[in-house]
């Protein structure tokens, strides 16, 4: 993955191939579909070529003689009831007969994926929002104001009321765990470009949203003269520093969770429903939040009126939809100008295609195949002679005495 090509030893090659040259190896094992009664090496041997062509190789295995491939692969697969050594050497152990475990895991690991991905980007943008709005409400001079904010020079929360919004928003965001999501049909990857763009836009957004919410705060301190924008928030047009710091609280509460449900998707947030327990979970997270904010008085904040809460609410889903469509912009410049590369994965190795042999290659390998008869005294038909025991269907077991030869006389 580092770019260079590994080089492949094939002094050590078994069978009538030991003398062919190791282009004409290369492209025999390039060329073919399937490989049966080969030898632990030649396994190895595979896996190695494969690699070295610039392809993603999976091997699956149950054997001690299939443990060096196993390894050597990018992804080892030892399937249900295979030997300790081939557990060891895999990266996944199957547990259930049969090999559609393999997409079942495949399935849910793009899910976890996307999950994980989805989380991410909200404690990102979530983080943007905290940082950012503190950052820039600590210019805000309270005192100049309010009449019982003389004593405080910056604008702050106490420090309850931050860990308060940390900890329930948090611990609620937790469900997004059990969220229901669609596994990608692609290789899944970070493309963290996007993710930090996309985490940009919804928590620079919401900055902007909360620093226009205290403007509007400050605009009914009940030391200003004229008020405008305030009387949108307070019944009568005023509020003191107690109230207008939980209005603040209520906002970055609501604001920072419900912006998970535009980081879990690339569309509009209602084009796929969330699970059950994440939503049931935004539901406790801000039900508690705003009975704290009308009911409980902690750290200098005082409750607010139902009314401001109720406009509170409406102001916070407005930017929602706004944050979502911005998100929604962000999404199509990033294709648009191709921003991040889909297909990024694939440059971790240089993808080889698969091709057939042509009627030359096939003239050629059966030219080869016939010189090494030649200088070994054999013919064709006895180089390739292989005794292939028939399975019986019950029992798995071989039918004793029954073998048949099989020729490739086609050649």
């Amino acid at each position: 993955k580092s770019g260079q090509q590994p080089e492949i030893d094939h002094k050590n090659s078994s069978g009538p191939y030991k003398n062919l040259a190791p282009d004409d190896l290369d492209d025999i094992i390039l060329a073919a579909d399937g490989f049966a009664e080969v030898l632990p090496e030649d396994k190895f041997k595979i896996v190695e070529v494969l690699q070295a062509s610039g392809q993603i190789v999976g091997m699956t295995g149950d054997g001690v003689n299939d443990a060096p491939a196993l390894k050597k692969a990018e992804i080892g697969i030892a399937v249900e009831g295979a030997t300790d050594a081939a557990r060891a050497a895999a990266d996944i152990v199957l547990t259930e007969p049969g090999l559609s475990v393999i997409i079942d895991a495949m399935t849910a690991s793009r899910k976890i994926f996307q999950r994980v991905r989805n989380y991410c980007m909200y404690r990102v943008a979530g983080t943007i929002q905290l940082i950012f709005f503190f950052f820039i409400a600590i210019f805000f001079d309270p005192s100049s104001s309010f009449e019982n904010g003389e004593d405080e020079k910056n604008f702050r929360l106490p420090v309850l009321a931050v860990v308060f919004i940390t900890l329930v928003n948090d611990a609620c965001v937790l469900t997004i765990s059990k969220d229901y999501v669609i596994p990608d049909t692609d290789p899944q990857a970070w493309h963290l470009k996007e993710v930090f763009i996309i985490s940009a836009v919804l928590g620079f957004s919401a900055v902007l949203a909360s620093v226009l919410l205290l403007l509007s705060v400050f605009d009914g301190g009940d030391q200003k003269g004229s008020r405008t924008v305030s009387c949108i928030f307070f019944e009568d047009c005023k509020t003191n520093y107690g109230k207008a710091q939980t209005v603040v609280f209520l906002n970055l509460c609501i604001s920072d969770i419900i912006t998970v449900f535009s980081a879990r998707t690339k569309s509009w947030f209602f084009s796929r429903k969330p699970a059950l327990a994440l939503f049931l979970a935004f539901i406790f997270a801000v039900t508690a939040t705003s009975m704290v904010s009308t009911l409980v008085s902690f750290g200098g904040m005082e409750p607010i009126s139902a009314y401001s809460m109720g406009i509170i609410w409406i102001y916070v889903l407005i930017w929602f939809v706004i944050r979502d469509a911005l998100k929604l912009v962000a999404y199509n410049l990033i294709e648009k100008y191709k921003i991040v590369d889909r297909t990024a994965y694939l440059d971790l190795v240089k993808a080889k295609p698969k091709d057939k042999l042509g009627m030359s290659g096939i003239r050629k390998f059966s030219q080869d195949i016939r010189e090494v008869g030649r200088r070994r005294g054999e013919s064709v038909d006895a180089i390739f002679a292989v005794d292939v025991q028939e399975k019986l269907v019950s029992g798995g077991r071989s039918a004793p005495g029954e073998e048949k030869r099989v020729h490739f006389v086609d050649l």
